[in-house]
This record gives structure tokens, sequence and C-alpha cells, in this order.
């Protein structure tokens, strides 16, 4: 945190080597906001980009996709691996559209992903539960299957939604719901709220207060 003094023998100073709380709140705050948009924008550009490619996705296309599932699964102890293989299925689904607009938007929004796919993307178990998601997926576009597509896409942006409104303390509906609103912030300790308000507040403050006016 930095102190600037005015006038002679002014200048800029290193008032605390800390961060300011309420700074660092407000930065908290715009990344979480940030975060919900993108999961919110991928269903729609994710969604777009798989429905286009049910009618353009080739033979080629679905080998791709397939093989970036069996990668998915023999990595599934090497979580950088996994990381990897889950970024090459998303990067065959925006091939698969031969659309070069869905295709940077895809790219766009995987990029933004990233690291939260990284943060939240764990053991052999749940890593087992997107590949079979994914392979799901590219049976239903396959066959053209269209009403287990949409089941199957809503389980699968649903997974990392899911995860991070857990990591918020709120519920899956608030954040992505119908009836979605603005994120609450996350949540902030009583201390953390008591050493924000002013001293008259404070236990401290109230008992020098008490002792100046005896």
């Amino acid at each position: 945190m930095l102190l600037v003094r005015p006038g002679k023998g002014g200048g800029i100073f290193v008032a605390s080597e800390l961060p300011p709380h309420d700074a660092l709140a407000a930065n908290i705050d715009v990344e979480t906001e940030a975060v919900v948009d993108t999961l919110r924008g991928r269903r729609v550009v994710e969604g777009a980009v798989v429905r286009a490619s049910v009618a353009t996705a080739t033979n080629d296309d679905f080998a791709e996709l397939e093989r970036t599932i069996r990668l998915l699964v023999a990595h599934s102890s090497d979580r950088e691996k996994v990381t990897r293989a889950d970024a090459m299925y998303h990067a065959a689904l925006a091939v698969a559209a031969h659309n070069r607009i869905l295709a940077d938007a895809m790219r766009l929004v995987s990029r933004q992903l990233a690291p939260l796919r990284d943060m939240y993307t764990s053991g052999p178990e749940e890593v087992a539960r997107i590949a079979e998601i994914h392979a799901r997926q590219v049976q239903a576009m396959r066959t053209r299957e269209l009403a287990e597509l949409e089941i199957v896409l809503d389980e699968h942006f649903r997974m990392l939604e899911e995860q991070f409104a857990v990591s918020l303390g709120q519920p899956w509906e608030r954040l992505f719901g119908p009836d979605a609103r603005r994120a609450s912030k996350p949540f902030e300790p009583p201390w953390r709220k008591l050493a924000s308000l002013p001293d008259e507040y404070h236990p401290h403050g109230w008992r020098s207060s008490i002792g100046q006016s005896k």
C-alpha cells in the first residue's frame, strides 16, 4: 500500500507491505462475477458448438474425440495429463463444428475455464465420471439423439458449475438456475466484519469511551 505526500519533502512512500482489505474484497467480488459469467457463457457457446457439430462432424472428428477420451482414462492418475486431455477434447469439439467463429469463441471460453478446470479436477473417480460424460456426449452426437444430447450437455456443464457454487457456499440454482441472480460476496468471517467497523463500535473503543466519561 502506497502513501502519497504532497509538497516539499513529499513523495510516494510505502505505508504498508500488505494490500488494503477493501481492495482485496473488491477483487474477490469481481473475480467471482467473472467466473460466473464465464460458466454461464460456456453453456451458450459450447452448447452451440456441440449442436452444430451434430450436423457437421466427420468420422475423423469423432475418431479424434474418442481418442481424447481414451487419453483421459489412460492418464487418470496424472493431474497435468488429465487437464491436457480434457483440453484436447474441447479443442476437438471446436474443430468438429467446422465454423471459424464458433471455434474462436470456443477457444476463448476454454482459455477462461482452464484454471477452474485444473482447480476442481481431482482423482481417478472424478476423471472416470468426466470420461463417461464425454463418451455419452459423443455417442449422442454421432447417433443424433438430440433429446439425450441435451441431458448429457446439462450434466456436463453442471459438473463445474456445482463445484464452483459449493465453493461459494451457494446453491446451484441461485447462480445458474432460471432465476439466477448476481453472485453474493464470499462468506466474510465475523471477526473480519468487526475489524472493518469504525473504532467506536470496537470493544476496546467502547471501553475507552466509558473510561473517558467517568
